[in-house]
Parts: C-alpha cells; structure tokens; sequence
C-alpha cells in the first residue's frame, strides 16, 4: 500500500478543485492505490492535534493548502485543475484501471 494523500483546508478554492480532480481519479485507481483526502480545517481553526500526519508532513516541507503527497514525492499544486489532472493521469497511468 501506497502513501498518498490530499491535505486541504476549508474554504480553499485551490483546495476545491484539487479535491474534484482526486476524487475522479480515485475512481479508476484501485482500493489500494487511492489517494486520501484530509481536511484539515480542525487543526487550522483550533489547533486541534487530531492529524498525527501533520507533524510528519511538517518536517517534508508542508507550508501551504492543497498539499499533495504521493509516494514520497511532494507535488506542488498545479496552476489548474485540468493541468494536475494532467499531471496525475500521466504520473499514474500505470495503475489507472479504466
């Protein structure tokens, strides 16, 4: 199983589209290689330390919403939302089922 995850926050519009293109994508991918959507408006808002990722994800550079991370790769977010689905297509065509 693959280490792959959104992490967004509420109210973002970069984050609403970036949520839109994983959420298509994460149907053609299987169970396992699915991308996990966190929103993480609990620990933004109130300082809620719910998300043991977070700390993690700080030491790799995390400093703004959506935060991709997919395998080990940090993927900045595109421009777009046709661009990163653009770029996920192409970065996962090989587990795309459909």
């Amino acid at each position: 199983m693959q280490s792959r995850f959104l992490l967004t926050r509420k109210g973002c519009p970069f984050c609403r589209d970036a949520i839109r293109v994983i959420n298509k994508l994460n149907l053609k991918l299987s169970l396992n290689n699915r991308i996990r959507i966190i929103d993480c408006w609990e620990w933004e808002s109130f300082g809620f330390n719910n998300i043991p990722l977070l700390k993690i994800f700080e030491k790799e550079g995390f400093d703004s919403y959506p935060f991709l991370y997919i395998d080990g790769l940090i993927i900045e977010p595109a421009p777009t939302s046709e661009q990163l689905n653009i770029l996920l297509t192409t970065f996962l065509k090989e587990e795309i089922l459909i």
